[in-house]
C-alpha cells in the first residue's frame, strides 16, 4: 500500500514539474508515454497488493485513517485464525513476516487437531438428532398406517355383516382374502420396527441444500450479494475449498 501511495505522489509530482516547467513544451506522445508507464506501474503495484495483503476499495483510495489498519485489525485476526483451524483457507489474508507464518504454523499444528476432534463430537450430535427425526417421522407414519388398516378392516366387518345370506360362501372367502392380506402388512410392519433405520441420502442432501440456501440468504441480506454468490460462498466454505477471491469474501460487495 505504501508503493500504490508513493506511485500515486509520484505521479503527481511528474504532471505538475510538467505544467510549471518553461524550458520545453511536451509533445502528447511524451504525455501518453507517462500515462501509460504511470498505469503499467499502477496495474503491478494494485495486483501485487490484492494478492498479497488484505484490501478492498477503501484501502486502495486511501479512505482509512492510518496504514496500520488496513490489514491485521482483530477481527481479521480472529477470521484469519478460524479459516486456519477450518483448513478453508481464503487466501485474502495471510501472515507476511518470518515470525507470522512460523507461528502461524505452530497454530495450525495444534488447532486442526483439536477443531477435529470437536468436529466429530458436533457432528455425532447432529447425527443423533437427524437420526431421531427420521424414526419419529418413520413412527408416525407406521401409526397413521395402522389407523388407516383398522378403519378399512372395521368397513370391511360392517359390509359383510350387511350383505346377503345367499352370499355367504363367497363374502367369508373375500374376508378371508382380506384378513390375510392385512396380517400380512402388519408382519411387514413389525419387522421395518424391529431393523434398524438409516437416513436415506436423498433427506441428507435436502438438509444441505436447506443450510446452504439459509445461508446464502443470510449473506445476500449482510453483505449485499446476490442470492447465488452467497449459496455460492456457503457451499464452498462448508466444502473447505476456500477459493482465493479478494471480491467474494465477507465484505466485498462487488
Amino acid at each position: 500500500m505504501r508503493e500504490l501511495l508513493a506511485l500515486r505522489d509520484h505521479f503527481h509530482d511528474t504532471i505538475w514539474n510538467l505544467t510549471q516547467s518553461d524550458e520545453s513544451v511536451i509533445s502528447q506522445d511524451s504525455f501518453y508515454g507517462i500515462g501509460r508507464e504511470y498505469f503499467d506501474k499502477l496495474v503491478l503495484r494494485t495486483f501485487e497488493a490484492c494478492r498479497n495483503q488484505f484490501t478492498n476499495e477503501r484501502h486502495l483510495l486511501n479512505k482509512t485513517r492510518e496504514t496500520t489498519e488496513l490489514l491485521w485489525t482483530y477481527t481479521n485476526s480472529l477470521f484469519f485464525a478460524t479459516t486456519v483451524i477450518t483448513t478453508i483457507g481464503y487466501g485474502n489474508l495471510v501472515p507476511m513476516t518470518r515470525l507470522g507464518r512460523i507461528a502461524c504454523i505452530c497454530f495450525a499444528l495444534f488447532g486442526i487437531p483439536l477443531l477435529l476432534v470437536t468436529i466429530a463430537d458436533i457432528g455425532k450430535f447432529l447425527s443423533d438428532f437427524l437420526n431421531f427425526l427420521y424414526k419419529t417421522y418413520h413412527a408416525f407414519k407406521l401409526k397413521v398406517r395402522k389407523q388407516s388398516r383398522r378403519l378399512s378392516r372395521y368397513r370391511t366387518t360392517s359390509n359383510s355383516t350387511i350383505g346377503d345370506l345367499r352370499s355367504e360362501g363367497s363374502t367369508s372367502k373375500a374376508g378371508s382374502l382380506n384378513l390375510n392380506e392385512l396380517s400380512g402388512s402388519e408382519i411387514e410392519d413389525q419387522n421395518m420396527e424391529g431393523r434398524e433405520l438409516r437416513i436415506p441420502v436423498v433427506m441428507v442432501l435436502f438438509v444441505l441444500l436447506c443450510y446452504c440456501g439459509i445461508g446464502g440468504l443470510l449473506f445476500c441480506k449482510w453483505e449485499g450479494w446476490s442470492y447465488l454468490r452467497g449459496f455460492y460462498f456457503c457451499f464452498i466454505t462448508m466444502a473447505t475449498v476456500g477459493w482465493s477471491v479478494n471480491n467474494f469474501i465477507l465484505g466485498g460487495k462487488a
